[in-house]
């Protein structure tokens, strides 16, 4: 594509073209004092940090073949060349429009953009973190194709619904609420309360937000934009000259030409041993701790308050589910165990957990708990995340790369944004740093 030097003009991001240059600066005449003179009443681009250059979508990649003009007063010296990389703009790229590239300099005469092809990218683990890479990823045209070992969307936003006597019950298991802090992130809540997919909770807390109307709602309106195969248990990689390939149960065999890990820190770690060390060191090094999550309904709603009950004996949270905006059914409690508890008792069998559980809610709530229309627990392994700090790992050799709240710390928000900084670097983009 070669663009056309009034094109260039009319975006006002550079200097006048070589036509309108002051007769004294073509011939190249003048003293200093005149050249200065000159220059000073050059027009300016606008005071942007960034002059952009208007591209069509699809183009990203580097341009070789960057022309500068010589500032007036050497006009007469040969030209000289440079390199720029082209940035795809998000903001653009999702219209049918242009593409923003940043081009550093004011003189130019034109630019050849080499374009490169889509690139296919892996993804294992489609939770909060491989979606929002995979949307960054997608929206700078590469194919991306997402495997997840869970039945359907939500990771640890997990929803789990169960059918009673009284209608379906439906528990939030996984991660209660969320709250924002990123701009980022902020203006994507934003979009799902617009969508009705998000809502505050007040009883968790001022900034506290849940999925409506279930928590794994935001999550899978990310996954409908995506090819993900579900129930794809992915346990090893493999690299060929072809590419990579990931070896497991469900998988069709295909080859990839990058590979994205976005699982648990431990899970991670399992993968990427066989490929690069260090990284697998670096995630089995940091620890998730364990939680034993029960969930039980009952026919007729406990004399509480809507409070959640938080650190009381073994219990670390216990919440009415059903007091979350957009809830429907029976009455449905969630009780989830302290860490220390959990991994004492990370091997017991669920119904005794289950009942454990029940008695302690039990006993810090000082009620009478009638016996439950369904009951259930449930083993999260890796629930809450450490925190390594690093936002994301990346091997450029290899075309492998980590994301994942454990990346930066155990937040919602901070899977997003892991997601997010491995989506921009692998497509790139300049992203800002998450801290």
């Amino acid at each position: 594509m070669i663009p056309r030097q009034g094109h260039l003009a009319h975006d006002h991001c550079f200097g006048p073209p070589h036509s309108h240059a002051p007769p004294a600066a073509r011939s190249g005449t003048g003293g200093p004092a005149r050249r200065r003179a000159l220059r000073e009443n050059e027009p300016r681009p606008p005071s942007s940090p960034r002059c952009r250059l208007k591209l069509r979508p699809g183009y990203t990649g580097q341009s070789d073949s960057l022309v500068p003009l010589n500032p007036p007063h050497q006009r007469d010296l040969p030209q000289r060349p440079r390199s720029v990389t082209i940035e795809p703009d998000l903001h653009f790229a999702h219209r049918e429009r242009f593409i923003a590239a940043p081009i550093h300099g004011r003189y130019v005469v034109w630019v050849s953009i080499y374009p490169t092809p889509a690139r296919t990218i892996a993804i294992v683990g489609a939770g909060l973190a491989g979606l929002a890479c995979a949307d960054q990823l997608a929206a700078a045209g590469h194919q991306v194709t997402l495997f997840d070992k869970s039945r359907g969307p939500g990771g640890r936003m997990a929803t789990r619904r169960i059918a009673t006597e009284l209608g379906d019950a439906s528990f939030d298991h996984g991660a209660q609420y969320f709250t924002v802090r990123s701009p980022g992130f902020h203006a994507l809540v934003a979009q799902w309360e617009a969508l009705g997919l998000a809502a505050r909770w007040p009883e968790a807390g001022a900034d506290a937000w849940v999925g409506v109307p279930a928590m794994n709602a935001p999550v899978k309106k990310m996954a409908a934009a995506h090819d993900v195969h579900w129930s794809a248990r992915v346990d090893a990689l493999f690299r060929a000259a072809a590419g990579w390939s990931l070896q497991g149960e469900g998988l069709s065999g295909q080859f990839f030409d990058a590979v994205v890990i976005a699982l648990p820190a431990e899970q991670a770690a399992v993968l990427l041993e066989p490929w690069d060390a260090a990284m697998a060191q670096q995630a089995a090094a940091t620890r998730s701790d364990p939680c034993w999550t029960a969930m039980i309904a009952l026919a007729e709603p406990l004399p509480t308050g809507s409070a959640p009950l938080r650190d009381c004996g073994p219990i670390a949270w216990a919440a009415c589910n059903s007091s979350k905006p957009g809830r429907t059914g029976p009455q449905g409690w969630v009780i989830q165990a302290t860490p220390a508890w959990s991994l004492e008792h990370l091997e017991a069998d669920a119904s005794w957990v289950t009942q454990a559980l029940v008695s302690g809610l039990t006993d810090c709530l000082q009620i009478a708990i009638p016996d439950p229309v369904c009951a259930t627990s449930h083993r999260w392994r890796y629930a809450r995340s450490g925190a390594h700090g690093a936002g994301l790992l990346h091997n450029p050799a290899l075309d492998l790369g980590v994301c994942g709240d454990w990346l930066i710390g155990p937040r919602v928000e901070s899977a997003w944004q892991s997601g997010s900084l491995l989506g921009k670097l692998l497509s790139g983009q300049k992203a800002l740093d998450h801290r």
